[in-house]
């Protein structure tokens, strides 16, 4: 859907664009502001942290053994 003038960019679609493409947050929204449009930072930061999450729980550590 195009967003027009006062709409919001869904923090889920930011996410993306950060995490997939390597586009920095801060760019998204000056590219945004410049149309009158905002960023939902608290959906963006809740998927940010989802995927923290994720990656932690699926982290086996380095493979090294313990040298102890």
């Amino acid at each position: 859907r195009e967003l027009k003038k006062g709409d919001s960019l869904d923090g889920e679609t930011a996410f993306k664009l950060y995490d997939t493409y390597g586009f920095p947050l801060d760019l998204t929204q000056d590219a945004l502001r410049a149309r009158g449009i905002h960023v939902d930072l608290s959906g963006f930061q809740d998927a940010m942290h989802r995927q923290r999450a994720e990656a932690r729980a699926h982290w086996q550590g380095s493979g090294d053994k313990a040298t102890e």
